[in-house]
């Protein structure tokens, strides 16, 4: 119902011409930072984080707020930083975890464990042959194919028949090349913590990369690692301190301390002491939602 209310508000927006401005305590600060609410990177995902409390969602104040003077200046870059940073930290934690299951399925003892998290360049090497055997043997079949529909036309229905034999067996010697190395390795993904198979096919790769859960963390991991190093390179330009005064834990020349985006300080003292209950979460394989962050 939220997220419907949300919707309907967003699309009204326009039509009622409203006059509302970014400053509004109901527009979203993390959009305001980033250009994206988090609370709907992970919707309906394993790793949902819930409803945004705030109901105004307008790209037209968020292209106002960054192109004003205000940016940077109020602190919503470093709250949504302060956001970002423990999601992806959390996430870190989940990736560990995976690891060490997917290394006792595995049966590694502590030496493997090492070579395998690196996936030694021998293995590698002895994968791109595998995948260039395939391709190769795919090239096969699709001349074969051709040469097939061109027998069917010539009336040579028994010499068609024999090359689609051929075509059979090309098709098992590729599953077969493909289930040897799959059945030998299984990786973990290291944005999103998905556990994937190796040298799976093109197409299930290609659907775990622009999956919903990969591009929300991909995106908070990018914006986490861009904070970091424009603030350190504020810092640095101003010999250690920052834009407002030597203090960035509001955000540059925000005010210090506060959360406008809800409960205020509280929330994040509220998820500081639910850190130490973290372990308690349920291990559901993709990271599982945390009610840390719902509202």
């Amino acid at each position: 119902m939220d997220a419907q209310r949300k919707l309907l508000e967003e699309l009204m927006n326009p039509l009622l011409g409203t006059t509302k401005t970014y400053k509004d305590p109901q527009m979203c600060i993390y959009q305001l930072a980033s250009g994206y609410c988090p609370y709907d990177l992970f919707t309906n995902t394993k790793c949902d984080i819930g409803v945004c409390d705030k109901k105004l969602h307008d790209e037209k104040l968020v292209a106002a707020y960054q192109s004003s003077a205000d940016r940077y200046h109020l602190g919503h870059e470093q709250q949504f930083y302060n956001l970002a940073n423990r999601l992806v930290q959390d996430m870190d934690r989940t990736v560990r975890r995976q690891k060490e299951k997917v290394n006792v399925q595995m049966g590694l003892d502590e030496a493997g464990q090492q070579a395998y998290g690196g996936i030694a360049d021998a293995m590698k090497n002895e994968d791109d042959e595998k995948e260039e055997r395939v391709a190769m043997l795919e090239g096969q079949i699709k001349e074969h194919l051709s040469q097939i529909m061109e027998l069917g036309s010539a009336g040579s229905v028994d010499r068609a028949i024999d090359m689609w034999v051929t075509v059979e067996l090309l098709k098992q010697n590729i599953e077969s090349i493909r289930n040897a190395t799959n059945n030998r390795r299984l990786v973990v993904c290291e944005i999103c913590s998905a556990t994937l198979v190796a040298n799976d096919s093109t197409q299930r790769m290609q659907d775990h990369i622009t999956g919903k859960q990969h591009v929300g963390y991909k995106k908070l991991r990018e914006w986490v690692k861009d904070w970091e190093n424009r603030r350190a390179s504020l810092l640095g330009a101003n010999g250690g301190g920052g834009a407002g005064g030597g203090d960035t834990r509001g955000g540059w020349g925000g005010p210090r301390g506060r959360d406008d985006h809800g409960a205020g300080g509280r929330r994040d003292d509220r998820r500081d002491h639910d850190r130490r209950d973290y372990d308690r979460r349920d291990d559901r394989g993709g990271g599982g939602y945390d009610r840390r962050y719902r509202r």
